[in-house]
């Protein structure tokens, strides 16, 4: 669905160096689904403040 004008997708917390969250963090344009290209077209939100590891 990131190539819907109409989706959001919220990444929570760290994204890794190489990730599709970092990639779209950075403003990619494209990523690579299953072999295949999705331009992005979807609201890229961020939420800092939660994190999924315990320290």
């Amino acid at each position: 669905m990131i190539h819907k004008a109409n989706t959001t997708v919220i990444l929570v917390g760290h994204q890794a160096e190489g990730t599709h969250g970092r990639h779209l963090l950075e403003g990619a344009h494209e990523l690579k689904f299953f072999g295949k290209y999705y331009p992005v077209k979807a609201g890229i939100h961020h939420i800092e403040s939660f994190s999924a590891h315990a320290d």
